[in-house]
């Protein structure tokens, strides 16, 4: 796909230049100018993108890998910064639902469109980067061993996992049942917050064994033909109790990823063409669950809708406005309201260390620590920012807007940069091109974190999640390819 490196970088140096005169052609030109450029510059950076990003993902002459860093850095540029856009652009003229643009507000979109680009350009100079990683898997050996993999114990953990999680969902349903509330009202955030169900940290991570026991009852399925239909029917009941106990699509979609890129490592390498319609299927998956999510709770409750659930078009119009794609609005505000948001939150470097590191102090328990305070994450000072409201609500940042905030342009130039290179290190220290099944589902795990960090833009963040969901099923990784013998 892209084997001609030379051509494809030659290529980028032109589009870059051609960007760079945009650039500045945006900033000192009217709004008519800018009116008129937005068009361009949309088109030239995603080619850009496209062309720049893509190529490290051609591991071998004959291997181009959909699931490597640089493919999702791409794929999450063109929907979260490039389609979040076009919303803004396109659909709602130039305007945005949660940040005032201005009066050259049409400058204001490019620039932010080419402000994005120039992280790609870094990011992409990062993935090109030269690595040693004879250091890294001295350290990886220490953790497990991929060339061992107990699949004995493997199934047990799996069953062990089940029950746990199965007892621990039904433990907190039966919560929710006590408030006399139909569970499904669940779903939804507010009613979740205005109910005041006390559930534990500890108990939202025992529930979410489920989903590390149906992530690796879908890995056993490919190899037990006999009982794969019976094993599939278990997934999908799993994957609707996993739902509804969560309300998150945060703990389902990782059920269908982890598979796929373990089918993709293990058992048939995935063409392009494969791995884009996989794509569809989840961003069918993530819109449909997130209309669940609204929709039903309202239905029940025999709300008012301001939406016609019998026209598409509203519906469509809906969700584009929703949250969902709401991450370009929030580049935009970083760029335009960067000094106030730092002043907001205590200062650029006093941010960025606590949005970073003060998620570590989660592993204690209040038992001991009775004053431990609570985390706040930078998306929740976002919407705290905008709706002057102190609800424990947050936005979608993205490592964009965080990027911006804290560091300004050395964000998005050294900073992206950086991500790049330890993203290319990461890919190269696990190798999970080898087909080791440790490796493989090792691999699973960065790579869903990785676009939690690429859409709420904070260490922290992604630290919660991680502890939340995914230590589990690494901590059982490691279990089955233990060192030692037995």
């Amino acid at each position: 796909m892209f084997k001609n490196f030379a051509f494809f970088n030659l290529i980028s140096g032109f589009l870059a230049i051609f960007i760079i005169f945009l650039y500045f052609v945006s900033i000192y030109s009217n709004q008519a100018v800018n009116l008129s450029l937005t068009a361009i510059i949309v088109l030239t950076c995603t080619i850009f993108t496209f062309i720049w990003c893509l190529p490290p993902a051609q591991i071998t002459s004959s291997k181009f890998d959909p699931f490597h860093p640089g493919s999702l850095f791409f794929i999450f540029y063109l929907f979260y910064i490039v389609f979040s856009g076009l919303i803004v652009w396109l659909l709602n003229n130039y305007s945005s639902l949660w940040v005032d643009l201005g009066v050259n507000y049409a400058s204001l979109v490019n620039q932010a469109f080419i402000l994005a680009t120039l992280g790609c350009a870094f990011f992409g100079l990062g993935l090109r980067a030269p690595i040693n990683i004879n250091y890294g898997l001295s350290i990886k050996n220490i953790f497990y061993n991929q060339k061992k993999f107990r699949y004995k114990d493997f199934k047990l953990i799996t069953i062990l996992l089940f029950a746990v999680g199965t007892f621990a969902s039904l433990n907190i349903l039966s919560k929710y049942s006590a408030t006399g509330e139909n569970f499904f009202l669940f779903l939804s955030p507010g009613f979740r917050i205005d109910a005041g169900v006390p559930i534990s940290q500890y108990e939202v991570i025992l529930s979410n064994c489920l989903i590390w026991s149906a992530i690796f009852l879908s890995i056993i399925s490919f190899y037990e033909k006999e009982r794969r239909f019976l094993y599939i029917i278990t997934v999908l009941l799993m994957f609707v109790l996993i739902f509804i106990v969560s309300g998150k699509r945060s703990t389902i979609l990782p059920v269908m990823l982890i598979p796929i890129i373990y089918y993709h490592y293990r058992i048939n390498w995935l063409n392009v063409s494969k791995a884009i319609r996989w794509m569809l299927i989840g961003v069918f998956v993530i819109v449909s669950f997130l209309l669940i999510r609204i929709f039903l709770p309202a239905i029940i409750r025999d709300a008012e809708l301001s939406v016609d659930l019998g026209n598409l078009w509203e519906i469509l119009q809906f969700y584009l406005n929703s949250g969902e794609w709401m991450t370009f609005d929030m580049f935009l505000l970083s760029i335009q309201k960067s000094e106030e948001l730092n002043q907001f939150i205590g200062g650029a470097l006093n941010g960025f260390m606590y949005f970073t590191f003060a998620t570590l102090v989660m592993i204690i328990p209040r038992s001991i620590w009775e004053g431990k305070p609570v985390f706040e994450d930078l998306g929740q000072k976002y919407y705290q920012f905008i709706e002057n409201s102190s609800e424990p609500v947050g936005y979608a940042v993205t490592v964009w807007g965080s990027s911006f905030q804290f560091f300004n342009i050395l964000g998005l130039t050294f900073g992206f940069f950086i991500l790049g290179w330890i993203l290319k290190y990461i890919y190269y220290w696990i190798k999970p091109f080898n087909g080791y099944i440790s490796d493989v589902i090792i691999y699973g795990i960065f790579f869903w974190m990785l676009f939690q960090f690429l859409r709420f833009g904070t260490m922290g963040f992604t630290t919660v999640l991680f502890i939340q969901t995914m230590v589990i099923g690494t901590l059982s990784i490691f279990f089955v390819s233990r060192n030692i013998s037995k």
